[in-house]
């Protein structure tokens, strides 16, 4: 069974949607427990009967940028295990961010984190 896409930003961003991602451990320490990101939005979510990948989009605080691998992992926010990817994209550009892939194994968890420099010009959201 191929597994379901949601992209509708009512539904993604949905207060009952993202408490029910709440319950898994690695997205409850991106958005309840960690307080480095602004503006962090759910951008899309994909999921079957073993596996969820959850989508994110914020603004980095310059407590967290740039090194937000490091800076989640000194925090405990998230574990080196956590993370499969982490590269920087469109370095020295206004647009430029941190795109980071984590997974949680057990949980068959996957997140993908896009996190804007904290002197981004306007929304984050012009830049998806």
């Amino acid at each position: 069974m191929a597994g379901e896409k949601f992209k509708t930003p009512y539904l993604l961003n949905n207060p009952k949607m993202r408490e029910a991602l709440r319950q898994y451990k690695l997205i409850e320490s991106i958005e309840g427990s960690f307080d480095g990101f602004a503006d962090l939005k759910l951008t899309g979510v994909q999921a079957d009967e073993q596996s969820i990948i959850a989508s994110y989009r914020c603004i980095g605080s310059k407590d967290v940028y740039p090194h937000v691998r490091s800076r989640l992992i000194e925090r405990g926010a998230i574990k080196k295990s956590n993370v499969r990817s982490c590269n920087k994209k469109n370095s020295g550009q206004p647009n430029e961010y941190e795109h980071l892939h984590l997974v949680d194994e057990g949980a068959m968890i996957q997140v993908h984190l896009k996190v804007f420099n904290p002197n981004v010009l306007g929304d984050a959201e012009e830049f998806a």
